[in-house]
Protein backbone atom coordinates (compact mmCIF):
# COMPACT_ATOMS: atom_id res chain seq x y z
CA UNK A 1 0.00 0.00 0.00
CA UNK A 2 1.38 3.27 -0.93
CA UNK A 3 1.68 6.15 2.19
CA UNK A 4 -0.61 8.14 0.27
CA UNK A 5 -2.99 6.01 0.01
CA UNK A 6 -2.27 4.51 3.80
CA UNK A 7 -2.84 7.89 5.13
CA UNK A 8 -5.65 8.88 3.52
CA UNK A 9 -7.73 6.10 3.23
CA UNK A 10 -11.18 6.59 4.01
CA UNK A 11 -12.40 6.66 7.78
CA UNK A 12 -15.11 3.97 7.37
CA UNK A 13 -14.06 0.33 8.59
CA UNK A 14 -14.74 -1.22 11.75
CA UNK A 15 -11.49 -1.65 13.12
CA UNK A 16 -8.50 -0.14 15.23
CA UNK A 17 -11.32 2.31 16.82
CA UNK A 18 -10.93 5.02 19.23
CA UNK A 19 -11.55 4.52 22.55
CA UNK A 20 -13.74 7.41 24.70
CA UNK A 21 -12.28 8.58 28.07
CA UNK A 22 -14.11 9.77 31.28
CA UNK A 23 -16.23 12.54 31.40
CA UNK A 24 -13.99 15.67 31.36
CA UNK A 25 -10.83 13.66 30.71
CA UNK A 26 -8.46 14.67 28.15
CA UNK A 27 -7.85 11.58 25.59
CA UNK A 28 -4.00 11.40 24.37
CA UNK A 29 -3.45 11.98 20.55
CA UNK A 30 -2.89 7.67 20.53
CA UNK A 31 -6.82 7.40 21.35
CA UNK A 32 -8.04 9.04 17.61
CA UNK A 33 -4.62 8.90 15.68
CA UNK A 34 -2.20 5.71 14.86
CA UNK A 35 1.25 6.00 13.86
CA UNK A 36 2.64 4.42 10.55
CA UNK A 37 5.76 3.79 8.63
CA UNK A 38 6.22 4.20 5.00
CA UNK A 39 4.21 1.02 4.02
CA UNK A 40 1.53 1.65 6.05
CA UNK A 41 1.71 -0.67 8.87
CA UNK A 42 0.91 0.96 12.64
CA UNK A 43 4.08 1.64 14.89
CA UNK A 44 2.40 0.92 17.98
CA UNK A 45 3.23 2.81 21.08
CA UNK A 46 1.76 6.17 22.61
CA UNK A 47 1.90 9.10 20.60
CA UNK A 48 2.97 12.38 22.30
CA UNK A 49 1.02 15.45 21.00
CA UNK A 50 4.70 17.26 20.48
CA UNK A 51 4.76 14.23 17.44
CA UNK A 52 2.03 16.19 15.32
CA UNK A 53 3.70 19.51 15.16
CA UNK A 54 5.72 20.33 12.07
CA UNK A 55 8.32 22.47 14.06
CA UNK A 56 9.86 19.27 15.75
CA UNK A 57 10.80 17.67 11.98
CA UNK A 58 12.29 20.96 10.47
CA UNK A 59 16.31 20.70 9.94
CA UNK A 60 18.25 23.78 10.90
CA UNK A 61 21.41 22.42 9.17
CA UNK A 62 23.14 24.75 6.48
CA UNK A 63 23.09 22.75 4.03
CA UNK A 64 19.33 21.63 4.21
CA UNK A 65 18.79 25.47 4.58
CA UNK A 66 20.47 25.81 1.28
CA UNK A 67 18.54 23.22 -0.88
CA UNK A 68 14.96 24.16 0.90
CA UNK A 69 15.97 28.00 -0.43
CA UNK A 70 16.72 26.77 -3.90
CA UNK A 71 13.07 25.07 -3.75
CA UNK A 72 11.34 27.42 -2.67
CA UNK A 73 12.35 29.91 -4.43
CA UNK A 74 11.68 28.15 -8.06
CA UNK A 75 8.60 27.08 -6.66
CA UNK A 76 8.45 30.57 -6.37
CA UNK A 77 9.49 32.02 -9.42
CA UNK A 78 7.25 29.72 -11.57
CA UNK A 79 4.42 28.58 -9.56
CA UNK A 80 5.39 24.91 -10.37
CA UNK A 81 5.70 22.94 -6.97
CA UNK A 82 7.19 20.06 -9.36
CA UNK A 83 10.39 21.77 -9.07
CA UNK A 84 10.83 22.37 -5.79
CA UNK A 85 9.96 18.49 -5.40
CA UNK A 86 13.01 17.68 -8.09
CA UNK A 87 15.42 20.09 -5.89
CA UNK A 88 13.98 17.84 -2.22
CA UNK A 89 14.63 14.84 -4.13
CA UNK A 90 18.20 15.50 -5.71
CA UNK A 91 19.49 17.02 -1.82
CA UNK A 92 17.97 13.66 -0.39
CA UNK A 93 20.49 11.80 -2.80
CA UNK A 94 23.27 13.69 -1.27
CA UNK A 95 22.24 13.12 2.02
CA UNK A 96 20.52 15.90 2.78
CA UNK A 97 16.64 16.20 4.91
CA UNK A 98 16.67 13.14 7.20
CA UNK A 99 14.05 10.50 5.82
CA UNK A 100 11.08 10.39 7.34
CA UNK A 101 10.21 7.36 8.92
CA UNK A 102 6.82 7.92 10.67
CA UNK A 103 3.39 9.19 9.61
CA UNK A 104 -0.19 9.49 11.13
CA UNK A 105 -3.61 8.64 10.10
CA UNK A 106 -6.99 9.07 12.26
CA UNK A 107 -8.16 5.39 13.52
CA UNK A 108 -11.92 4.90 11.32
CA UNK A 109 -15.26 5.28 13.11
CA UNK A 110 -16.42 1.99 14.35
CA UNK A 111 -19.60 1.62 12.05
CA UNK A 112 -19.63 0.61 8.46
CA UNK A 113 -20.42 2.88 5.69
CA UNK A 114 -23.79 1.30 5.24
CA UNK A 115 -24.88 1.44 8.60
CA UNK A 116 -23.69 5.51 8.62
CA UNK A 117 -25.86 6.10 6.09
CA UNK A 118 -29.04 4.10 7.12
CA UNK A 119 -28.82 6.33 9.98
CA UNK A 120 -28.07 9.09 8.05
CA UNK A 121 -31.34 8.58 6.09
CA UNK A 122 -33.52 8.49 9.44
CA UNK A 123 -31.83 11.75 10.52
CA UNK A 124 -32.94 13.42 7.66
CA UNK A 125 -36.48 12.03 7.44
CA UNK A 126 -36.65 12.95 10.96
CA UNK A 127 -35.83 16.26 10.99
CA UNK A 128 -38.16 16.87 8.19
CA UNK A 129 -40.77 15.92 10.09
CA UNK A 130 -40.03 17.88 12.78
CA UNK A 131 -39.54 21.01 10.39
CA UNK A 132 -42.69 20.48 8.99
CA UNK A 133 -44.61 20.53 12.58
CA UNK A 134 -43.33 23.51 13.84
CA UNK A 135 -43.70 25.07 10.31
CA UNK A 136 -47.30 24.11 10.37
CA UNK A 137 -48.19 26.94 13.10
CA UNK A 138 -48.25 29.92 10.37
CA UNK A 139 -45.78 32.59 12.45
CA UNK A 140 -42.26 32.56 13.88
CA UNK A 141 -41.08 29.39 14.70
CA UNK A 142 -38.10 29.18 14.95
CA UNK A 143 -36.53 28.82 18.51
CA UNK A 144 -32.37 28.68 18.93
CA UNK A 145 -30.28 28.53 21.62
CA UNK A 146 -26.47 29.75 20.91
CA UNK A 147 -23.07 28.48 22.09
CA UNK A 148 -20.64 31.42 20.88
CA UNK A 149 -23.26 33.98 20.27
CA UNK A 150 -21.00 36.86 20.93
CA UNK A 151 -18.08 35.83 18.91
CA UNK A 152 -17.83 37.17 15.37
CA UNK A 153 -19.52 35.11 13.58
CA UNK A 154 -22.26 34.62 16.35
CA UNK A 155 -22.72 38.47 16.36
CA UNK A 156 -23.03 38.77 12.97
CA UNK A 157 -26.08 35.75 12.89
CA UNK A 158 -27.67 37.59 16.12
CA UNK A 159 -27.81 40.64 13.81
CA UNK A 160 -29.47 38.46 10.78
CA UNK A 161 -31.77 36.91 13.02
CA UNK A 162 -32.82 40.17 14.77
CA UNK A 163 -33.73 40.96 11.46
CA UNK A 164 -35.65 37.63 10.43
CA UNK A 165 -39.34 37.44 10.92
CA UNK A 166 -39.15 33.41 11.22
CA UNK A 167 -36.67 33.52 14.04
CA UNK A 168 -39.13 33.22 16.87
CA UNK A 169 -36.16 33.63 20.22
CA UNK A 170 -32.81 33.46 20.40
CA UNK A 171 -30.99 32.37 23.84
CA UNK A 172 -27.31 32.91 24.11
CA UNK A 173 -25.22 31.10 26.17
CA UNK A 174 -22.38 33.62 27.75
CA UNK A 175 -19.34 32.34 29.21
CA UNK A 176 -20.31 33.39 33.25
CA UNK A 177 -17.03 35.38 33.73
CA UNK A 178 -18.44 37.70 30.88
CA UNK A 179 -21.21 38.30 33.11
CA UNK A 180 -19.92 39.04 36.33
CA UNK A 181 -20.72 42.68 38.29
CA UNK A 182 -23.65 43.00 35.55
CA UNK A 183 -27.36 42.39 34.91
CA UNK A 184 -28.35 40.34 31.94
CA UNK A 185 -30.83 43.30 31.03
CA UNK A 186 -27.81 45.48 30.76
CA UNK A 187 -25.64 42.70 29.16
CA UNK A 188 -27.97 42.52 26.80
CA UNK A 189 -28.29 45.61 26.40
CA UNK A 190 -24.44 46.11 25.95
CA UNK A 191 -24.42 43.35 23.23
CA UNK A 192 -27.97 44.80 21.07
CA UNK A 193 -25.94 48.03 20.73
CA UNK A 194 -23.51 46.85 18.62
CA UNK A 195 -26.13 45.23 16.14
CA UNK A 196 -28.27 46.73 13.50
CA UNK A 197 -31.61 45.47 14.90
CA UNK A 198 -35.05 47.43 15.07
CA UNK A 199 -35.36 48.03 18.68
CA UNK A 200 -38.86 46.26 18.36
CA UNK A 201 -36.74 42.92 18.09
CA UNK A 202 -34.69 43.28 21.25
CA UNK A 203 -37.13 41.43 23.12
CA UNK A 204 -36.39 37.95 21.22
CA UNK A 205 -33.31 37.97 22.67
CA UNK A 206 -32.40 36.97 26.23
CA UNK A 207 -28.75 36.19 27.72
CA UNK A 208 -27.95 33.53 29.99
CA UNK A 209 -24.44 32.44 31.68
CA UNK A 210 -22.63 29.24 31.44
CA UNK A 211 -19.71 27.08 31.22
CA UNK A 212 -19.68 25.02 27.65
CA UNK A 213 -17.38 22.59 29.39
CA UNK A 214 -19.52 21.36 32.23
CA UNK A 215 -21.94 18.81 32.16
CA UNK A 216 -26.00 20.94 31.29
CA UNK A 217 -23.49 24.13 30.37
CA UNK A 218 -23.85 24.41 34.62
CA UNK A 219 -27.31 25.50 34.02
CA UNK A 220 -30.06 26.11 36.33
CA UNK A 221 -32.91 23.02 35.70
CA UNK A 222 -35.64 25.59 35.19
CA UNK A 223 -33.68 27.25 32.65
CA UNK A 224 -32.80 23.63 31.20
CA UNK A 225 -36.87 22.84 31.61
CA UNK A 226 -37.41 25.90 29.23
CA UNK A 227 -34.87 25.53 26.76
CA UNK A 228 -36.35 21.89 26.30
CA UNK A 229 -39.79 23.10 25.53
CA UNK A 230 -38.83 25.89 23.47
CA UNK A 231 -35.81 25.21 21.41
CA UNK A 232 -36.09 23.71 17.93
CA UNK A 233 -32.31 24.48 16.58
CA UNK A 234 -29.31 24.37 19.11
CA UNK A 235 -26.39 26.12 17.37
CA UNK A 236 -22.41 25.86 18.70
CA UNK A 237 -20.14 28.23 18.21
CA UNK A 238 -17.69 28.56 21.22
CA UNK A 239 -14.41 27.48 20.29
CA UNK A 240 -11.35 28.12 21.27
CA UNK A 241 -9.17 29.38 18.54
CA UNK A 242 -5.52 30.68 20.25
CA UNK A 243 -3.05 28.87 18.04
CA UNK A 244 -0.29 28.97 20.62
CA UNK A 245 -2.33 27.20 23.50
CA UNK A 246 -0.74 23.66 24.45
CA UNK A 247 -2.88 20.31 23.88
CA UNK A 248 -4.09 19.66 26.57
CA UNK A 249 -6.12 23.27 26.90
CA UNK A 250 -7.05 23.34 23.13
CA UNK A 251 -8.54 19.89 23.90
CA UNK A 252 -11.24 21.09 26.46
CA UNK A 253 -11.86 23.81 25.08
CA UNK A 254 -12.78 22.42 21.70
CA UNK A 255 -13.17 18.44 22.13
CA UNK A 256 -14.47 17.93 25.74
CA UNK A 257 -17.01 21.53 25.25
CA UNK A 258 -18.33 19.74 21.79
CA UNK A 259 -18.94 16.63 23.82
CA UNK A 260 -20.62 18.74 26.43
CA UNK A 261 -22.88 20.70 23.10
CA UNK A 262 -23.63 17.06 22.07
CA UNK A 263 -25.51 15.74 25.20
CA UNK A 264 -27.38 18.76 25.83
CA UNK A 265 -28.57 18.94 22.09
CA UNK A 266 -29.37 14.88 22.75
CA UNK A 267 -31.14 16.30 25.91
CA UNK A 268 -33.16 18.85 23.85
CA UNK A 269 -34.41 16.39 21.21
CA UNK A 270 -35.24 13.27 23.39
CA UNK A 271 -37.22 15.69 25.96
CA UNK A 272 -41.29 14.75 26.12
CA UNK A 273 -43.15 16.77 23.29
CA UNK A 274 -40.00 18.41 21.89
CA UNK A 275 -39.75 20.64 19.20
CA UNK A 276 -36.52 19.91 18.08
CA UNK A 277 -35.20 19.85 14.90
CA UNK A 278 -31.24 19.59 14.69
CA UNK A 279 -28.05 20.53 15.80
CA UNK A 280 -25.89 23.21 13.85
CA UNK A 281 -22.10 22.91 14.29
CA UNK A 282 -18.83 24.29 13.19
CA UNK A 283 -16.02 22.14 12.44
CA UNK A 284 -12.97 24.16 10.29
CA UNK A 285 -13.02 23.81 6.66
CA UNK A 286 -8.58 23.80 6.17
CA UNK A 287 -8.37 21.08 8.87
CA UNK A 288 -10.06 17.92 6.49
CA UNK A 289 -7.06 16.53 4.89
CA UNK A 290 -3.92 18.65 3.22
CA UNK A 291 -3.71 17.07 -0.45
CA UNK A 292 -1.92 19.26 -3.37
CA UNK A 293 -3.69 20.14 -6.59
CA UNK A 294 -4.79 18.92 -8.89
CA UNK A 295 -5.94 16.18 -5.76
CA UNK A 296 -9.47 17.46 -4.30
CA UNK A 297 -10.49 16.62 -0.61
CA UNK A 298 -13.74 15.40 -0.57
CA UNK A 299 -16.23 17.39 0.91
CA UNK A 300 -17.00 14.44 4.10
CA UNK A 301 -13.50 13.06 4.27
CA UNK A 302 -10.68 13.88 7.44
CA UNK A 303 -7.34 12.90 6.34
CA UNK A 304 -4.58 13.40 8.89
CA UNK A 305 -2.10 16.13 6.98
CA UNK A 306 1.10 14.35 5.51
CA UNK A 307 3.28 17.78 6.67
CA UNK A 308 1.63 17.44 10.39
CA UNK A 309 0.04 20.16 12.26
CA UNK A 310 1.59 23.52 12.74
CA UNK A 311 -0.40 24.37 16.01
CA UNK A 312 -3.35 22.31 18.27
CA UNK A 313 -6.02 24.44 17.51
CA UNK A 314 -6.51 22.19 14.07
CA UNK A 315 -5.77 19.00 15.51
CA UNK A 316 -8.44 19.36 17.88
CA UNK A 317 -10.97 20.55 16.20
CA UNK A 318 -10.53 17.88 13.66
CA UNK A 319 -10.63 15.08 16.87
CA UNK A 320 -13.96 17.32 17.73
CA UNK A 321 -15.31 16.16 14.22
CA UNK A 322 -14.50 12.89 15.25
CA UNK A 323 -16.45 12.92 17.88
CA UNK A 324 -19.54 14.75 16.39
CA UNK A 325 -20.15 12.50 13.44
CA UNK A 326 -19.44 9.06 16.13
CA UNK A 327 -22.23 10.55 18.29
CA UNK A 328 -24.66 11.61 16.05
CA UNK A 329 -24.17 7.72 14.78
CA UNK A 330 -24.20 6.53 18.12
CA UNK A 331 -27.22 8.17 19.71
CA UNK A 332 -29.03 9.25 16.54
CA UNK A 333 -28.81 13.06 17.21
CA UNK A 334 -30.07 15.00 14.27
CA UNK A 335 -26.97 17.06 13.37
CA UNK A 336 -25.27 19.22 10.32
CA UNK A 337 -21.70 20.16 10.70
CA UNK A 338 -20.46 23.35 8.89
CA UNK A 339 -16.70 23.77 8.06
CA UNK A 340 -15.93 27.24 7.78
CA UNK A 341 -12.36 27.64 5.83
CA UNK A 342 -10.28 30.87 7.17
CA UNK A 343 -13.19 33.14 7.60
CA UNK A 344 -12.86 37.20 6.72
CA UNK A 345 -14.96 40.02 7.18
CA UNK A 346 -18.25 40.83 5.38
CA UNK A 347 -17.84 40.82 1.19
CA UNK A 348 -19.77 44.25 1.13
CA UNK A 349 -18.70 46.08 4.26
CA UNK A 350 -15.15 44.52 5.64
CA UNK A 351 -17.36 44.52 9.02
CA UNK A 352 -15.27 41.87 10.94
CA UNK A 353 -17.46 42.49 13.76
CA UNK A 354 -14.12 43.30 15.76
CA UNK A 355 -12.14 40.12 15.22
CA UNK A 356 -8.75 40.56 15.91
CA UNK A 357 -7.40 36.73 15.45
CA UNK A 358 -6.07 34.61 12.87
CA UNK A 359 -5.88 36.65 9.23
CA UNK A 360 -7.26 40.01 11.10
CA UNK A 361 -4.33 39.43 13.65
CA UNK A 362 -1.91 39.26 10.31
CA UNK A 363 -3.50 42.44 8.75
CA UNK A 364 -3.37 44.61 11.67
CA UNK A 365 0.45 43.78 12.87
CA UNK A 366 1.90 44.23 9.80
CA UNK A 367 -0.15 47.27 8.97
CA UNK A 368 1.21 48.73 12.55
CA UNK A 369 4.56 47.75 12.34
CA UNK A 370 4.43 49.22 8.77
CA UNK A 371 3.64 52.26 10.39
CA UNK A 372 5.39 52.41 12.69
CA UNK A 373 8.75 52.02 11.10
CA UNK A 374 7.52 54.59 8.29
CA UNK A 375 7.49 56.57 11.32
CA UNK A 376 10.83 56.07 12.21
CA UNK A 377 12.47 56.86 8.56
CA UNK A 378 9.88 58.92 6.94
CA UNK A 379 12.43 60.44 4.11
CA UNK A 380 15.15 58.08 4.81
CA UNK A 381 17.06 56.16 2.15
CA UNK A 382 16.52 53.57 4.89
CA UNK A 383 12.92 53.09 4.51
CA UNK A 384 12.49 51.01 1.64
CA UNK A 385 15.02 48.38 2.97
CA UNK A 386 13.05 47.87 6.10
CA UNK A 387 10.19 47.98 4.14
CA UNK A 388 11.02 44.66 2.53
CA UNK A 389 11.35 43.29 6.19
CA UNK A 390 7.14 43.89 6.49
CA UNK A 391 6.38 41.07 4.60
CA UNK A 392 3.90 38.40 4.34
CA UNK A 393 5.23 34.92 3.52
CA UNK A 394 3.36 33.49 0.76
CA UNK A 395 5.03 30.89 -2.06
CA UNK A 396 3.91 31.33 -5.64
CA UNK A 397 1.93 28.27 -5.38
CA UNK A 398 0.27 28.58 -2.26
CA UNK A 399 -3.62 28.69 -2.24
CA UNK A 400 -5.06 30.14 1.10
CA UNK A 401 -8.40 28.94 2.05
CA UNK A 402 -10.88 32.16 2.68
CA UNK A 403 -14.50 33.08 3.26
CA UNK A 404 -16.74 36.09 3.96
CA UNK A 405 -18.38 36.56 7.39
CA UNK A 406 -21.65 36.90 5.47
CA UNK A 407 -21.04 33.37 3.24
CA UNK A 408 -20.94 31.63 6.20
CA UNK A 409 -24.09 33.92 8.22
CA UNK A 410 -25.81 32.62 4.97
CA UNK A 411 -25.03 29.02 5.59
CA UNK A 412 -26.05 29.47 9.32
CA UNK A 413 -29.64 30.82 8.32
CA UNK A 414 -30.33 28.21 5.89
CA UNK A 415 -29.51 25.25 8.06
CA UNK A 416 -32.13 26.31 10.49
CA UNK A 417 -34.77 26.19 7.27
CA UNK A 418 -32.97 22.99 5.60
CA UNK A 419 -33.38 19.62 7.18
CA UNK A 420 -32.05 17.46 4.09
CA UNK A 421 -28.96 18.79 5.38
CA UNK A 422 -29.23 16.91 8.31
CA UNK A 423 -26.35 14.28 8.59
CA UNK A 424 -23.94 15.95 6.32
CA UNK A 425 -20.88 18.06 6.70
CA UNK A 426 -21.05 21.64 4.26
CA UNK A 427 -17.68 23.43 3.60
CA UNK A 428 -18.04 26.98 3.27
CA UNK A 429 -15.15 27.87 1.14
CA UNK A 430 -14.95 30.37 -1.92
CA UNK A 431 -11.78 28.07 -3.51
CA UNK A 432 -8.99 29.66 -1.84
CA UNK A 433 -7.22 32.92 -3.52
CA UNK A 434 -3.75 32.46 -5.14
CA UNK A 435 -0.43 34.15 -4.09
CA UNK A 436 -1.78 36.72 -7.18
CA UNK A 437 -4.07 38.20 -5.28
CA UNK A 438 -2.49 38.70 -2.28
CA UNK A 439 -0.04 40.10 -3.29
CA UNK A 440 -2.31 42.43 -5.43
CA UNK A 441 -4.43 43.38 -2.39
CA UNK A 442 -1.27 43.55 0.28
CA UNK A 443 0.88 45.62 -1.98
CA UNK A 444 -2.06 48.30 -3.46
CA UNK A 445 -3.21 48.79 -0.18
CA UNK A 446 -0.35 49.06 1.85
CA UNK A 447 2.55 49.08 -0.30
CA UNK A 448 3.51 45.32 1.80
CA UNK A 449 5.56 42.88 -0.69
CA UNK A 450 5.04 39.67 0.05
CA UNK A 451 7.98 36.72 0.49
CA UNK A 452 8.60 32.99 -0.58
CA UNK A 453 7.91 31.47 3.05
CA UNK A 454 11.99 29.65 3.41
CA UNK A 455 13.38 33.12 3.03
CA UNK A 456 11.12 34.83 5.91
CA UNK A 457 11.42 32.68 8.26
CA UNK A 458 15.47 32.16 7.75
CA UNK A 459 16.28 35.85 7.50
CA UNK A 460 13.51 38.36 7.34
CA UNK A 461 11.58 37.07 10.13
CA UNK A 462 14.57 37.38 12.47
CA UNK A 463 15.94 40.64 11.15
CA UNK A 464 12.16 42.21 11.32
CA UNK A 465 11.64 41.10 15.02
CA UNK A 466 15.24 41.69 16.28
CA UNK A 467 15.03 45.24 15.10
CA UNK A 468 11.47 45.40 16.67
CA UNK A 469 12.98 43.78 20.48
CA UNK A 470 16.33 46.69 19.88
CA UNK A 471 13.45 49.79 19.66
CA UNK A 472 11.81 48.52 22.81
CA UNK A 473 8.76 47.08 20.56
CA UNK A 474 9.06 43.65 22.23
CA UNK A 475 4.79 43.08 22.08
CA UNK A 476 5.15 43.48 18.03
CA UNK A 477 8.30 41.32 18.04
CA UNK A 478 6.27 38.60 19.58
CA UNK A 479 2.97 38.97 17.82
CA UNK A 480 4.91 38.42 14.78
CA UNK A 481 6.61 35.38 15.33
CA UNK A 482 3.36 34.03 17.29
CA UNK A 483 1.61 34.86 13.61
CA UNK A 484 4.30 33.45 10.96
CA UNK A 485 4.84 30.61 12.66
CA UNK A 486 1.02 29.92 11.86
CA UNK A 487 1.35 31.02 8.58
CA UNK A 488 4.61 30.12 7.15
CA UNK A 489 3.60 26.66 6.97
CA UNK A 490 0.13 27.36 5.36
CA UNK A 491 2.11 29.63 2.99
CA UNK A 492 5.00 27.48 1.76
CA UNK A 493 2.56 24.86 0.42
CA UNK A 494 -1.22 26.31 0.12
CA UNK A 495 -3.71 24.53 1.89
CA UNK A 496 -6.18 21.98 0.75
CA UNK A 497 -8.87 22.59 -2.06
CA UNK A 498 -11.69 21.34 -0.96
CA UNK A 499 -14.93 19.55 -3.24
CA UNK A 500 -17.52 22.18 -2.82
CA UNK A 501 -21.25 21.96 -3.75
CA UNK A 502 -23.35 20.87 -0.43
CA UNK A 503 -24.17 24.64 0.37
CA UNK A 504 -25.32 25.36 -2.90
CA UNK A 505 -27.13 21.44 -2.94
CA UNK A 506 -28.05 21.00 0.50
CA UNK A 507 -28.05 24.99 1.53
CA UNK A 508 -29.67 26.56 -1.39
CA UNK A 509 -26.95 29.25 -0.88
CA UNK A 510 -26.21 31.19 -4.22
CA UNK A 511 -23.72 29.49 -6.79
CA UNK A 512 -22.40 32.55 -7.27
CA UNK A 513 -19.71 32.92 -4.65
CA UNK A 514 -17.55 36.30 -3.18
CA UNK A 515 -14.57 37.56 -4.92
CA UNK A 516 -11.72 36.60 -2.75
CA UNK A 517 -9.45 39.39 -3.40
CA UNK A 518 -11.71 41.75 -3.72
CA UNK A 519 -12.97 40.84 -0.10
CA UNK A 520 -9.37 40.66 1.30
CA UNK A 521 -8.67 44.26 -0.15
CA UNK A 522 -12.04 45.53 1.41
CA UNK A 523 -10.73 43.65 4.87
CA UNK A 524 -7.45 45.66 4.82
CA UNK A 525 -9.37 48.98 3.78
CA UNK A 526 -11.64 48.02 7.09
CA UNK A 527 -9.44 47.52 9.75
CA UNK A 528 -7.48 50.26 8.82
CA UNK A 529 -10.37 53.00 9.18
CA UNK A 530 -12.98 51.25 11.88
CA UNK A 531 -10.02 49.51 14.10
CA UNK A 532 -7.04 51.37 13.09
CA UNK A 533 -5.48 48.09 12.78
CA UNK A 534 -6.10 46.84 15.97
CA UNK A 535 -5.39 49.91 17.86
CA UNK A 536 -9.07 50.33 18.69
CA UNK A 537 -10.55 47.81 20.91
CA UNK A 538 -14.03 48.85 22.50
CA UNK A 539 -16.95 46.61 21.17
CA UNK A 540 -19.22 50.14 21.09
CA UNK A 541 -16.37 52.31 19.67
CA UNK A 542 -16.01 50.01 17.20
CA UNK A 543 -19.74 49.74 16.18
CA UNK A 544 -20.53 52.80 16.24
CA UNK A 545 -17.62 53.75 13.63
CA UNK A 546 -18.74 50.67 11.88
CA UNK A 547 -22.25 52.16 11.26
CA UNK A 548 -20.68 55.18 10.23
CA UNK A 549 -18.67 53.29 7.63
CA UNK A 550 -21.22 51.60 5.91
CA UNK A 551 -22.95 54.17 5.48
CA UNK A 552 -20.11 55.90 4.12
CA UNK A 553 -19.74 52.81 1.59
CA UNK A 554 -23.15 52.88 0.53
CA UNK A 555 -23.66 56.67 -0.64
CA UNK A 556 -19.79 56.46 -1.93
CA UNK A 557 -21.33 53.46 -4.18
CA UNK A 558 -24.44 55.22 -4.70
CA UNK A 559 -22.68 58.32 -5.80
CA UNK A 560 -20.10 56.22 -7.95
CA UNK A 561 -21.78 53.45 -8.91
CA UNK A 562 -18.67 51.52 -8.07
CA UNK A 563 -18.57 48.60 -4.88
CA UNK A 564 -15.99 50.34 -2.42
CA UNK A 565 -14.30 46.21 -2.90
CA UNK A 566 -13.77 46.61 -6.84
CA UNK A 567 -12.00 50.40 -6.49
CA UNK A 568 -8.13 50.51 -7.11
CA UNK A 569 -5.94 52.21 -4.69
CA UNK A 570 -6.00 55.18 -6.23
CA UNK A 571 -9.54 55.77 -6.96
CA UNK A 572 -10.10 54.60 -2.99
CA UNK A 573 -7.11 57.12 -1.93
CA UNK A 574 -9.26 60.23 -3.38
CA UNK A 575 -12.62 59.08 -2.03
CA UNK A 576 -11.02 58.50 1.62
CA UNK A 577 -10.59 62.37 2.67
CA UNK A 578 -14.06 62.40 3.34
CA UNK A 579 -13.75 59.72 6.32
CA UNK A 580 -12.13 62.97 8.05
CA UNK A 581 -15.23 64.64 8.43
CA UNK A 582 -16.78 61.58 9.68
CA UNK A 583 -14.31 60.15 11.76
CA UNK A 584 -12.44 63.16 12.92
CA UNK A 585 -10.32 61.13 15.55
CA UNK A 586 -8.93 59.16 12.25
CA UNK A 587 -5.35 58.83 11.40
CA UNK A 588 -5.81 58.55 7.49
CA UNK A 589 -2.30 56.62 6.71
CA UNK A 590 -1.47 56.26 2.81
CA UNK A 591 1.64 53.60 2.80
CA UNK A 592 3.95 55.20 0.32
CA UNK A 593 5.22 52.76 -2.21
Amino acid sequence: MSLRRAVCQPVLKAARTYSTGLPGQVLPPHHYIERIDRRGSVIPGEIDPSELHIINYRSNRPLDLFFELVASALTNRTGDEDLGRVVYKFAKKLGCFKKREKFFRFKPLPFTEEHMNSVIHELKVEASKKFEAISKTGGPAINVFITGGTGFIGLDFLERAGNDPQIKNVTCLVYFKEMQGISQEQYKSNVMGRLNIPVESYAKFNFIPGDVTKPNFDLAPDIISKLKIDTTHMIHLAASVSFQDPYDKMYKANVLATLEALKFALTLQEAPGSKFVNFIGTETCFIHGRQLPPRICREENLTFPRDYYNNFYEPTKALAAFETKKFMIENKLRAIALCPAITIGNSKTGNNRGDTKVINAAANTLGRIHHLIKQLFPVSFLWPIFARTVTFPCSQSAVMDLVPLDRVTDALVASVRKPLATGERVHLTCGGVSIAGIREAWFSEMAMYVSNPVTHRTFVRPVLTNFLRLIGQKKFADNTDKLFEIFNVYSEWGQPIHDMGNDVRLLGLSEKRPNLINSLRLMLRHNQFVQDFGRIRDPLVIAKREKIWSEFLADLEKRTGKSVATMSAEEWKKEQQALKTLLPDLQLTRWAH
